[in-house]
């Protein structure tokens, strides 16, 4: 096989963004141009105005392989969705490769394996792989995502379900869909939205291989959120989605919210029986009755997480221009 290779009509784009990853960025980088395929590559980074020496080792990068990496460099901060937006319009290659800053790929044939897969049944509007979960400061062992994956292919349902694609494991059809739609720049989490944008036009393919690592790491922009704020986001991000497919998934979509509140309640229960009985009081001797122990922090983080629920997706329906019934 050859090395990666540069040509004014790309194959495949490597899709990579990138915001204070100065410790990471160069092993993202190499572990592209280490793929070895039969077709040519683009490896196109956006990068967002780092404040560390994240642009300066793209730049060096660039230097010595001036015809395989497109810098996007921006002017100025466009933030998460915005930097993707703008590095996705960029690519301009039959498939499209998802390849954070902070994660790094395996195996050397990985682009080859893919695009094959994909070329073989047109039936595929994107394909993932195994990918290992590996926690930078230690606290776990690496874990693999999914773990316990048996189908060949799924389908846009199995992905209204939950997310189980890590990003930098995609390979995708270019252009399938379309521009970005301009609500995308709004809600997170981005990734599972451009993999049901890309699911709504095909099947999903799995192959069974470990052929990526995705870092968890302190620095991460979902990790550092809240699971109240992650859960919010999510059920957010879905009105956006029930309003741009028309209402073509609001069964999915509801089944999901349901067993979303449904899990919640569970868990609430389940905290409320940890609460012990308050004691009774002594007989004859007139005592103050004990202080009430506190609730367990589960409890109130389940409550916290459940109020702003029926909140976070009567603001999502009203910036799309849904009715909203007063609260």
């Amino acid at each position: 096989m050859k090395r990666l290779q540069a040509s004014p009509a790309p194959k495949v784009s490597v899709l990579m963004v990138t915001y204070n990853h100065e410790r990471y960025i160069a092993q993202a980088v190499e572990s592209a141009l280490m793929q070895e395929v039969t077709f040519p590559i683009e490896i196109v980074v956006g990068e967002d105005c780092s404040t560390d020496r994240t642009r300066e080792i793209l730049l060096e990068l660039q230097q010595h392989h001036p015809h395989s990496i497109r810098l996007l460099l921006h002017g100025r901060n466009l933030g998460g969705t915005g930097n993707f937006a703008a590095t996705f319009a960029a690519c301009r290659g039959d498939y499209i490769a998802m390849l954070e800053g902070d994660d790094y790929w395996t195996h050397p044939q990985k682009l080859q394996r893919q695009v094959d897969a994909l070329e073989e049944h047109p039936s595929w509007a994107m394909c993932f792989h195994i990918t290992r979960r590996v926690y930078e400061d230690g606290s776990r062992e690496p874990e693999l995502i999914p773990s316990d994956w048996t189908k060949e292919e799924t389908t846009i349902d199995d992905l209204f379900q939950g997310n189980f694609l890590n990003t930098c494991s995609l390979v995708f059809r270019n252009r399938l869909f379309g521009p970005l739609p301009d609500w995308h720049q709004q809600i997170a989490p981005g990734d599972w939205v451009l993999s049901l944008l890309n699911a709504h036009h095909g099947r999903i393919g799995y192959l069974p291989e470990i052929m990526a690592d995705y870092r968890v790491h302190s620095q991460g922009i979902w990790t550092r959120k809240s699971r109240a704020e992650q859960l919010r986001e999510i059920l957010r991000m879905l009105t956006f989605v029930d309003y741009h497919f028309q209402g073509k998934y609001r069964d999915q979509i509801d089944a999901y919210r349901l067993n979303l509140v449904t899990s919640l309640v569970a868990e609430a229960e389940f905290y409320r029986g940890q609460i012990p009985e308050p004691e009774a009081p002594l007989p004859v001797i007139a005592v103050p009755p004990p202080a009430p122990k506190p609730r367990p922090a589960g409890l109130e983080l389940v409550r916290k997480i459940m109020r702003p629920v029926e909140n976070a997706v009567r603001r999502g329906r009203a910036a799309i221009g849904f009715p909203v019934r007063a609260a």
